[in-house]
Order: structure tokens, then sequence, then C-alpha cells
């Protein structure tokens, strides 16, 4: 065996010396020719010679010296390991040229599980191989997911080499795993977006893996994928102790070429954006079957010109290219996908959308691929949800096309109602108009009435037979149609447009379409401005953009709107009106979502009154206050005032609308959100799933309002212990919200703590604190770093920090918890007194005592007052206190003179 061995590695420098000396071309036929008796060695050598030309000959000679030691080491024998530790060894799972991989039990009375272990080879123990693998494990204990290989145990050999030991993966390279199994192009994204999201985890926690390729990524026969190796991984975190080691590594370039970025090949500085175009890499072998890149000699020269000049072929036209060629060449192509899957059909699959997310990954400038994984991923989400990409340009036909497919059934009657909706708008838009107007303009509006009926025929032209040709055309696609004839064919006329664009903006707002509404009613607010100044019509666009900024969670910037039209409609209108009552309501929500909820109270109540003075009363306002005033009233604990006016308002509503309509699933989502808040799970889940199941009927399943539907659902389900159904909920109402909202939101901030606290609840306290970090950031984004709904999630994430990193690292969140807290004009006391008892623990841990002392004796008697005496924390608490006592008075009387 040792003689095989140092024959092998005499070979090897022996062909990578002579290939060394040779030019590319020639080079290139000597690898070929023993390539195939030789594979393996081949690759070796290929390898060698990339790493060569990047470092120069500082590798070069770390490389003969490397071939010298591992000769002398497989001379000598790597010596035959009957146990590691506690483990029984019961075989070699594969070696490399620093360190063997050896399969192993546990054999003692703790469990009986195969694992892996990997062990540095002897000889090979330098200060820099022993840190890097110091660094993998380091790495390895940090990443605690579900699609990451986990680490299980460490320590020295017998005769003193490290070792660590990981979860065995039995698995095989994901391309192979989707060739086998002949998974389709849906099957392999969405296997794809689960190595997404173990990347993007490992993002998060500061680290990249720079060699991300098929043989690091293994599936299992259940189909789940395993990312492996972190021997090469960058550490982000400068004050990490394996951060400086890996920073001057860099000069060596460790890498796999076909799937390293142009920054890897050129040395330039890493990011996570490093790792995106690797993904980009692997993609693109998933979905074609073959690499993004030829090289005709594997010198360093042709590699760097190969990935960072040459412009990779879309996948589509090389799967068409390997169709034409005929089922006899494509034999001689690599496997996968699959021949079954490898076919036109595979190429029309491939070409718009996914040949864009592929190139954008692979983009030449780090800058230009997506700005994270997480946004590949949800890119991949969006393709396979029928939405439109980000990959590609937001132009009108794609968009629609988009929203054709997604919303096939039902488009004729949506066509229906939108006709209904505009004509009914632009009627009442012109007797609102003609009523203020006097009468000398009486002449002018009929001819605008003619105008308005002139456009609205020709707006709805396009889908008569003799134009559409028997193409459907979507309620959608006339609104886009509609919005650009607005600014074409009113140009002469900027008060008429001005008046369109706040219909078409208010039409695409209650579709959802916060983007769109904004553009149009931004618009129309500087035209009418221009030309009309403070009128009615500018208070109504002030109260409609308002509306928008607040679904986007701009809510400084919507309150002020709200307070402006409310002031104006005031100068306009003598009390009572329902443009003020309007205005009244509007402003409220403002200050609701503002976390104000007793100014809310009380402007929603001054809205309901007006309301109710009206004569005659407008039902369909009427109910819309009830209802808001009952969540209010739900959210400052009145739970019986909350139900008696959400139940009016349901009443209300269903009387007005009928069983069916999405303010009905508005009022019935209210209505279950008090019934579960009154310890009635079961009734409140299923509610809320005749709302969920209105809201996709009436809304699409992508529409933003349905997202806190789920969200309801899932607290539902979580009370009665289905957290399993919760967890899809919560997660698809987090995916929802971010596709329409972006990620500094307050809302998406909410799915994310309600996602996080049940992961805790499961023991996946990594997740869970990736989750609380993440809307810590959305609701510093949207709400101010110092809003009282930081608080929640700071508290969470410092009790997870506090069990599972190192002494100290809770500390900065308490504090900060601790202030947010105390800065409250009614500060929340069992909260603070908690963060407070935390806070004194860390201390404790750091061995500051008399801190700690200060922080416990302050929160006990709040704790004592409100909780158990078997309440964990108060129980902890008090021992703490009763230890640093005695401490404290034994390092006073130590410190006393003697008398």
């Amino acid at each position: 065996m040792a003689d095989s061995d140092s024959s092998y590695w005499q070979e090897l420098e022996d062909l990578f010396q002579t290939a060394s000396d040779l030019d590319p071309e020639t080079r290139a036929r000597l690898l070929d020719e023993r390539r195939a008796e030789q594979p393996e060695l081949v690759a070796e050598v290929e390898s060698l010679l990339a790493s060569s030309e990047a470092a120069g000959d500082h590798l070069e000679q770390a490389i003969g010296d490397g071939f010298r030691m591992a000769a002398q080491d497989a001379a000598q024998g790597e010596p035959e390991r009957q146990r590691i530790g506690v483990y029984r060894v019961l075989g070699e799972l594969g070696r490399g040229g620093l360190s063997v991989v050896y399969l192993a039990e546990r054999d003692d009375d703790a469990y009986r599980k195969e694992v892996a272990i990997k062990v540095v080879k002897r000889g090979m123990d330098t200060r820099e191989i022993l840190l890097r693998l110091h660094q993998e494990r380091q790495i390895l204990a940090s990443l605690d997911h579900p699609y990451i290989a986990r680490i299980l145990d460490g320590g020295s050999t017998d005769d003193g080499l490290p070792y660590f030991v990981m979860e065995r993966i039995q698995g095989e390279p994901i391309d192979e795993y989707c060739d086998r199994h002949d998974l389709g192009i849906r099957q392999r994204l969405e296997l794809f977006r689960k190595v997404c999201s173990a990347v993007q985890f490992a993002h998060q926690n500061l680290v990249v893996h720079r060699d991300i390729k098929p043989g690091n990524l293994l599936v299992t026969e259940d189909g789940t994928p395993k990312l492996l190796d972190f021997g090469i991984a960058k550490l982000l975190d400068p004050e990490h102790p394996g951060a400086a080691f890996t920073a001057t590594a860099a000069g060596l370039r460790l890498l796999t070429p076909s799937f390293a970025s142009p920054e890897q090949i050129q040395g330039r500085p890493l990011t996570t954006s490093t790792d995106v175009y690797s993904l980009g890499v692997l993609l693109y072998l998933l979905l074609t079957g073959q690499p993004p890149y030829r090289f005709s000699a594997r010198g360093l020269t042709e590699i760097e010109r190969v990935i960072c000049d040459e412009i990779p072929e879309r996948p589509s036209s090389v799967v068409r290219q390997s169709h034409d060629l005929g089922t006899a060449a494509r034999s001689e192509e690599a496997s996968a996908p699959s021949l079954k899957v490898a076919s036109a059909r595979l190429a029309r699959s491939l070409r718009g959308d996914l040949d864009k997310i592929v190139l954008m990954a692979l983009r030449k400038e780090p800058q230009r691929r997506y700005a994270s994984v997480e946004q590949l991923s949800a890119d991949i989400g969006r393709y396979l949800g029928n939405l439109p990409v980000r990959a590609r340009p937001d132009t009108f036909t794609y968009r629609t096309q988009k929203f054709l497919r997604r919303h096939r059934i039902g488009l004729a009657a949506g066509f229906l109602i939108l006709v209904s909706l505009l004509a009914g708008l632009a009627a009442t838009l012109w007797q609102a108009r003609r009523a203020q107007q006097n009468f000398e303009r009486a002449e002018i509006e009929r001819a605008k009435g003619e105008e308005v009926t002139e456009f609205l025929m020709g707006l709805f032209e396009v889908s008569s037979p003799d134009r559409s040709l028997g193409e459907t055309i979507s309620a959608r696609e006339i609104l886009d149609r509609g919005s650009e004839r607005i600014r074409q064919d009113l140009k002469n006329d900027p008060e008429l447009r001005a008046a369109l664009m706040d219909v078409m903006g208010t039409v695409y707002y209650n579709l959802g379409l916060y983007d769109r509404a904004e553009s149009l009613l931004l618009e129309a607010l500087e035209i009418n401005e221009a030309v009309s100044g403070n009128d009615p019509t500018t208070a109504a666009i002030w109260s409609h953009l308002g509306s928008v900024r607040r679904k986007q969670g701009r809510l400084e910037e919507a309150e002020d709107l709200f307070r402006r039209a409310l002031a104006l409609n005031r100068r306009l209108y003598g009390e009572p009106h329902p443009r003020i009552a309007e205005a009244l309501n509007n402003l409220a929500a403002a200050r609701f979502h503002r976390n104000d909820p007793e100014r809310a109270e009380d402007l929603f109540r001054q809205a309901l009154e007006m309301r109710l003075q009206l004569d005659p009363p407008d039902y369909q306002d009427l109910a819309e206050t009830q209802n808001n005033l009952a969540v209010v009233l739900y959210q400052r604990g009145d739970l019986e005032s909350a139900e008696a006016f959400s139940r009016e308002a349901l009443k209300t509503r269903r009387s007005y609308f009928g069983d069916v309509h999405p303010l009905v699933a508005n009022s019935l989502n209210n209505l279950a959100s008090l019934l579960n808040r009154q310890d009635r799970p079961g009734e409140a889940e299923q509610i809320f799933r005749e709302v969920v199941e209105m809201q996709e009927k009436l809304l699409g399943e992508e529409h933003p309002e349905l997202a806190p539907s789920l969200n309801n659902l899932a607290a539902a389900q979580l009370a009665q212990g289905s957290a399993e159904e919760a967890e899809q909920n919560y997660r698809r109402a987090l995916e929802i919200t971010l596709q329409a909202k972006g990620e500094e939101n307050n809302e998406v901030a909410t799915f994310r703590v309600n996602l996080a606290n049940l992961l805790v609840e499961r023991g996946e306290t990594a997740e869970a604190a990736a989750f609380y970090r993440s809307a810590i950031r959305a609701r510093e984004a949207s709400l101010g770093p110092g809003h009282p709904w930081l608080a929640n999630p700071m508290l969470r994430l410092a009790r997870i920090l506090q069990e599972t990193e190192t002494a100290g690292s809770a500390e900065p969140w308490l504090r900060r918890t601790i202030e947010i807290l105390s800065d409250e004009e009614e500060p929340r006391e069992v909260m603070l007194a908690e963060a407070r008892c935390l806070l004194g623990a860390d201390l404790l841990a750091l061995d500051r005592k008399q801190d700690a002392a200060v922080e416990i004796q302050a929160c006990l008697p709040i704790l004592a007052a409100s909780r158990e005496e078997s309440d964990p924390l108060l129980r902890a608490s008090s021992l703490r206190l009763q230890q640093l006592e005695g401490k404290i008075s034994s390092s006073r009387d130590a410190s006393q003179p003697p008398p």
C-alpha cells in the first residue's frame, strides 16, 4: 500500500513538472492522451497547474515541497487507524493532498451512528494548514442549517493530528441526482432554491463558500441537498479568529476553475457575489447539462481569457444546438439534464426568463449580478409563479404576458367589471366636477363629458373582435393601454388628464400594483397643482397617494399627505362632510400603523360620528370606520367592544356587497383575529380559511392583501399545534410581501418575527436568529432606529445569542432593548425586567459582578409580582443574585484591613 501511494505521488510530480514546461497546446495534447487511462491523476495535475499559474513561483515551490512531503508520507505509510477518539474506523471515504476522510461510528455507550471524520495527513500539519482546518471547523460549527452538513465533534488523534467529525452524507452530486431521477425543470429549480437558502444562510453569518460545485453539493435519497466542504471558505468578519489567514492566503487563489468567478481568477477581493456567480454556473449546468465555458487548454492564461472575456451562450441556445446535433452526437456530451429532457421543448422552456436569470448571475462585473443569493432565489420563485422576473426589462408587453398566464380564468368577467368600474368612476367624477363649477362652464363641461365618453370608447375598442382577432385582452392590459393613451391623447387638456390619471392610479392601487399607482398619482398631482392649485382634486390625489405610501410602508410620508388632505378639505367644505370624514379615517389609520393606538382611536371615533351625521349615511364608508375602530380596540385589549364593532361592520358589508367581496373578507379576517385572541383558535381557523379562499378567488394568489390573512391563519394553526402548516403559511405570506413591497417594510419584519418565533419553538435557533436580525433591519429602515416595535425582536435575538454564542454577545442587543423600553411613555415593565435580568446574566458571565447585581436587583421584584415561583427566569435570577451577594460580601470583607 505504501509503495503504491509513493509511486502515485512520484508519478503526479513527474507529470506536473513535465506539463509545466510545455506550451498550452502541447500540454493539452499530453494531458488528453493520459486522461483516458488516468483521469483522476490528470484532473489533479490540471488543478495544480491552474493554481500554480495563479500564484506564480511561490506556489510552484510550495507544490514541489508538498510533493516531497506527500511522497515521504506515502513511503512511510499513513497509519492504519482503528480508532479516532471515541470513534471506531470502518473504512476510508476519500483522501486529498492535505487530509484523509474516514468512515467511522461512535463506539461507546452514548449512541451508535456512522460519521465522517476529516484528519490532517501526517507531514501536512503546518501552521497554515492547521489554521485552515480550525477555521473550517469553526465555520461549520456556526452554520446550523438543514441543508448544510453539520459538525458533530472534534479533537486530536493519538499521534497529535487534528480532526473533526461531521454527519455522514449518503448522497450523490446534485447534477447526477437530477439526471438519475429524471427531474424536470421545475423540480430542478425547486431543488436549486434549497441550495440557495443554504448559501444565503452562510452569507448571513458572514461566510463566503468560494467552492460551490456539484461535488460539494450532495443530495440524499429523499431529495435533501447538503452543502459540504468549507475548506477554502472566506470569512467576512475581520474579528473572526480565522479571518486573518483567509486574507493572506488569498494570494494562493484556491479555486475550482470551471466554477470560479472572474474576480477569483484575477485575484481581486471576494464578496458574496462570488458565490452568486458559482451558483449561476451550477444552474447553467443543471438546466443544460453543460458548463457555460469550454477551455482549449487548462493553463491559467486560457482559463482567465475565457472566464473574464467570453460571454456564455444562452442556455436555450445550448440546448437547442445539442438537440439539432441528434441523439448520437448528444450522447458524447455531459449528461444533465437527461436526454429525455434535452429537446426543442426544453429550449422553449429556457428561452426568455431562465436565460436572463442565469446570465444575470454570470455577469462579469460583481455589481451587475444579483445583489444577493436571496435575490437570485426570489427571481426563480417569481418565474415558477409566472410573475415578472427582475432579470428582464420591465416592459409593458412582458408584464402583460405574465399577467395573462396567471389569470387565464375569469379575464372576460374581469374585463366587464373593469368597463363598469371605469365608466362609473368617470361618470361620478364628472358629475362632481359639474356640481362644483359655475353656470358659465356648463358648455365646457358638456364637451369634456363627450371627450371622456370618446376616450373610454377608444380605450375598450381594442377588445372588439375585429381588433383583437380572437386574442383575449386582459383587464391589466386595458389599464396599461389606457394610461398611455391618457398621456398621448390628452396633452391639450391637463385638467382632464390629471383627473383620469387619479382614477387610473386608484384602480392600480386596488389591484395591489402600488408602484404603478404611485407613478400615475405623482404625475396627476404635478399637473393638477400646476393647473388648479389647492382644489378638491388635489386633496383627493393627496389622499390616494397617502394610501399608496401606507401600503408601501412609508408611514411618515403617508401621514403627512393625509394631514394635508384633511386641512384642505376642512377649508373647502363645511362639517359634516364625506371628504372630511374620509380624511379623518385615513389619518387615524396612519397613526395606528405608527404605533399610536390612542390617537388613532380618537380620530376613528370622530370619523364614525361624522359619518353617522350624514343624511343619508354612506353605509359602505360607515362599515369601513366600524371595522377600523374594531382593529384599534383589539390592539388596545378592549376585546368586547372590538367584537361588537367588528360584527356590525361585517353585517353592514354583507348586506351591502353580498357574501363574497374583498371588504367582506377584510371584516371576516378581523373577526377571526378577535376569536383567536379569545383562545378560540378552532373557530378562528375556519374563518381564516374562508378568508384566504375568498381572497385567492377575488384577488389572485400573489396579491399583497392575501399575506396578512395567511399570517393570521398560521397563528391560529400554531395555537392548535399544527406547526408545519403554520410554517408554510408564514413563509408564503413573507414571500408575497417581499415581492410586492421589498425588504425595508414593517410588514415584512412582522412576518419574519412570527416565523422566527415558530422556529425557536422547534429548536431551529440559527435560522430564527437570522430572521430576527433581518426583521430588525427592516423595522429600523421603515420605522426608525428607536421605534418601540424593535424591542421585541431584539429581546428574542438576545435570548438566542445568550444560549448559543459566547459570553457578552447578547449585551449590545439587551442594552438597546432596555433603552427603547425605558424611553416609552408607558414602559412595558415585565418586558423591561426580563431584559435587565438577561443583561445581569450576561454581565455575570463576563465576571462583572457589581454591574450584574444592579441589573438583577432591579428586575426581580417585577418578575416576582408577574410570574409564578416556578418560572425559569425568575428562579435563575434569584439564584444568581444570592450567589452574587455572597461573592460581593466576601470580596468586601477581604478588602478591609485587619483590626
